[in-house]
């Protein structure tokens, strides 16, 4: 303030010496109760009338002409920018506790990310989604390998189905006795040899299934969790039309580029193994699930509104890296390095059990062996010879013959 201005506290001071006076002379004329004191008769007819004191007029000191900032530029700078951290810190702290499974690690990856090289919450959410997705990709050649592996083994398999087929068929029971004796054999025979390829081949199935869910699951909570906390800089870490990465896209330009993936992926990233291996059944099977698949596609225009951009950019990503790596496989050169077989291979062995499908039950089913009395007869009624140091055979059925 002005030097030639008086201050705050002698203003104070000259109204508090005003006012007390003021109110001293008051309370002469009023009692206790808050009325008038009534004036002595004999001083009625000698007392003046009062004059009034004249008013104390304060004058208004108006606004302040300082905030209260740190007097430094660089202090309130440094304190904003404190604050603004500290919303962050806390919004992004609530998505890790609301986060399950895995889902604080790609939160802390995703935001490692982007301190740590710059780049934006959009590539930062993209560039974590195809790391990850890069990290278990032999666990999809895994998958693709028991696949192969499984098809394989189902071609050994189908003649043990087919004898079971033929027990249901046979007319005697002689006939239902031999074929359960060669179905028996043949089920031991593959026990022995492919028992132990059928059961890791099952358990590797059904562990890359749990682990590509898992791993998926995980990521796509974790950047759900982000979106919905809605941390202050991912309010601005969008790309082109998208700033806002919170907010579902106003011009649908994701929702129409995670339809367009998404039924790419269907087309070509979908299992493309178990396609060459289908039979006419399941092959009819699978066009009705893709099918389903592409109309559930399809529901990304409609309830486009209702998805945050970061969540559609994730699908959009992880849709594409499908889609390419689907695209690979298709190359015979690209399975051989990866020890999967060629789709002309796969394709072959699925011709193969068409064909045997199609065959006779029975004819899966070894012949009798012949029987002494039919050895008998062809040596024309003599009885088969009997070797040096050999106990002598029963006399079959009928023997001697009758003259």
């Amino acid at each position: 303030l002005d030097d030639d201005k008086p201050s705050s506290s002698g203003r104070v001071d000259l109204a508090w010496q005003a006012a007390v006076p003021f109110a001293l002379s008051q309370s002469r004329h009023l009692s206790w109760w808050g009325k008038p004191k009534p004036s002595p008769a004999s001083s009625l007819d000698t007392a003046s009338p009062a004059t009034p004191e004249p008013a104390v007029v304060i004058p208004d000191p108006g606004p302040p002409t300082q905030l209260p900032l740190p007097e430094g530029s660089s202090d309130a700078i440094s304190a904003i920018h404190e604050a603004c951290g500290a919303v962050e810190e806390a919004a992004l702290s609530a998505a890790r506790e609301d986060s399950m499974l895995a889902a604080g690690m790609f939160i802390d990856a995703i935001q490692s990310i982007h301190i740590q090289t710059g780049l934006p919450w959009w590539a930062s959410i993209a560039a974590v989604n195809i790391a990850t997705r890069v990290a278990t990709l032999p666990v999809l050649i895994a998958s693709q390998k028991a696949t192969s592996r499984m098809a394989m083994l189902n071609l050994e398999l189908l003649p043990v189905k087919k004898m079971q087929e033929a027990m249901v068929k046979a007319t005697t029971r002689d006939e239902q006795l031999r074929v359960h004796a060669a179905w028996m054999a043949a089920t031991d025979k593959l026990r022995t040899t492919h028992g132990p390829a059928i059961t890791r081949t099952m358990l590797t199935m059904f562990g890359t299934l749990i682990v590509n869910g898992l791993t998926f699951i995980s990521i796509f909570n974790g950047v759900s969790s982000l979106m919905m906390h809605a941390a202050p800089s991912l309010t601005t870490g969008g790309y082109a039309w998208f700033t806002d990465l919170t907010q579902s896209d106003p011009y649908y330009g994701l929702p129409v580029l995670c339809t367009v993936t998404t039924l790419g992926m269907i087309q070509f990233g979908m299992n493309v193994t178990g396609e060459q291996m289908a039979s006419p059944e399941k092959a009819g099977q699978a066009k009705l699930v893709k099918n389903l698949f592409r109309g559930m596609a399809l529901l990304f225009l409609p309830f486009g509104s209702l998805v945050p951009s970061g969540v559609a950019l994730l699908w959009a990503s992880n849709s594409f890296f499908s889609v390419t790596v689907g695209l690979l496989l298709r190359r015979d050169g690209i399975r051989r390095a990866v020890g999967l077989p060629t789709l002309k291979e796969l394709a072959e062995v699925s011709d193969k059990m068409q064909t045997a499908m199609a065959a006779d039950p029975m004819s899966f089913v070894p012949p009798p062996p012949p029987t002494p009395v039919d050895a008998s007869a062809a040596a024309g009624g003599v009885p088969p010879p009997q070797l040096p140091g050999q106990a002598a055979p029963p006399p079959p059925l009928g023997w001697p013959p009758k003259q």
